[in-house]
């Protein structure tokens, strides 16, 4: 729900009680006043009015994206007004557990598991009585705090940084206004603002936040969804990534193998969606696909991962979603450096979903693992093991190689 439509909401179900000011209707700031200088703010606006089911849900591509920037540490930040959990539900998914921040303290002591969720205005399952939806909280102690601190971090952290603000025109004009005046001396490197509304209507609904905004050297309005727009961009900063580890795989090629340069085109990025360029980073590091990415930028053991796939692709196999494709085979490479191929299936427990790779090569491993793993099955001298995913073939790169006839 927006601002405006919890606004709506809580004005309709209080209406048979009270006749209110109509201007309260889609005006969440001046409702929520309404209570809170009546005294009944926490205790029936809070508990029993905000309809806080209808915050929850589930997360979209947008809060994927965010997940991912922060866990990765290629943002240096998210600020939200959002009191859901989504970002966070996401990541839990993924097993792990970011928090939101509610100050700049918790923003700094988080960055331990993920770079800071900053959530000033409070959130819907950590403190939600001292949530902020009004001019009139802001001389309580406890919230004059919170924000103090929020402020401080920003101050400390904002500076010189490339801003992309997202969706940011809310119904709360004060928040615009604190933002404008923290903003003033800031000078940001360069401030993207990505929202559906035509530009007339933003300087008009924050014209000191726009005017400070907008007076930035690299100023751009993007008309796009939020969603739209996040996972765009984190489609580029996922091609890039995978950019930077063929790169690396060409430079192990060429120590090992060496020959003619390799050509641009096996060294792209492959033309598939978001979510596969997700997954082909996911094994480049190593990590099974219930579990979140956690590099900005490919190591040297991802740059393994390419050369073996830059070996299949010069073979004449072609990309198929994060899978590559050659004389029938589905094969998924992964990072298993240093690790004995049993201790990587075992890492691997995936649940199925949807068609899986039939070979599965271990960039890296450092040998078989057990003797028990080792198996016939399906009419040839193979690793084959039954996992959760399915009858996989599980080799090294050698014994793949071979197999494949490379």
């Amino acid at each position: 729900m927006l601002a405006a439509q919890v606004s709506q909401h809580c004005y309709r179900q209080h209406f048979a009680v009270e006749a209110l000011n109509p201007d309260f209707e889609w005006n969440i700031d001046a409702l929520a006043g309404h209570f809170h200088a009546s005294g009944n703010f926490q205790s029936y606006f809070i508990n029993q009015l905000v309809p806080w089911g209808e915050l929850a849900g589930k997360p979209n591509e947008g809060h994927a994206a965010i997940a991912d920037f922060l866990l990765t540490g290629a943002s240096a930040a998210s600020l939200t007004a959002n009191f859901d959990t989504l970002v966070e539900q996401w990541s839990e998914r993924h097993k792990t557990a970011l928090r939101g921040a509610l100050d700049g303290t918790e923003a700094t002591q988080f960055t331990s598991v993920a770079r800071p969720l900053l959530k000033f205005h409070g959130c819907m399952t950590r403190r939600r009585k001292n949530t902020l939806w009004t001019h009139g909280q802001l001389a309580e102690p406890e919230v004059q705090q919170r924000i103090e601190s929020c402020r401080a971090w920003m101050t400390m952290n904002l500076p010189g940084k490339d801003l992309l603000i997202v969706g940011f025109w809310t119904d709360w004009g004060y928040l615009n206004e604190v933002l404008a005046n923290l903003l003033e001396t800031q000078a940001p490197a360069s401030v993207t603002v990505v929202d559906r509304q035509e530009t007339d209507h933003l300087k008009e609904k924050a014209p000191g936040l726009w005017a400070v905004l907008s007076g930035s050297q690299k100023f751009s309005h993007v008309q796009m969804s939020s969603d739209e727009a996040l996972s765009e961009l984190r489609g580029a900063f996922s091609e890039m990534w995978v950019r930077r580890q063929n790169t690396k795989g060409s430079e192990i090629f060429a120590d090992e193998i060496g020959g003619d340069a390799i050509e641009e085109t096996h060294l792209s990025c492959p033309a598939v969606g978001c979510l596969d360029l997700y997954d082909i980073r996911r094994d480049a590091e190593g990590v099974p696909y219930d579990r979140a990415a956690r590099l900005a930028t490919p190591d040297l053991s991802a740059g393994r991962v390419a050369y073996v796939r830059l070996r299949l692709k010069l073979a004449g196999a072609v990309e198929e979603g994060p899978y590559l494709s050659l004389n029938g085979r589905l094969i998924r490479v992964v990072n298993c450096s240093n690790m004995s191929i049993s201790r990587m299936r075992e890492k691997y427990n995936e649940a199925p979903s949807g068609q899986g790779a039939d070979l599965v090569i271990c960039a890296g491993a450092t040998g078989r693992g057990t003797t028990e793993d080792i198996v016939r099955g399906g009419g040839s001298n193979s690793l084959v093991g039954a996992t959760r995913g399915g009858n996989v073939t599980w080799a090294t790169e050698d014994d793949a190689f071979a197999e494949l006839g490379l």
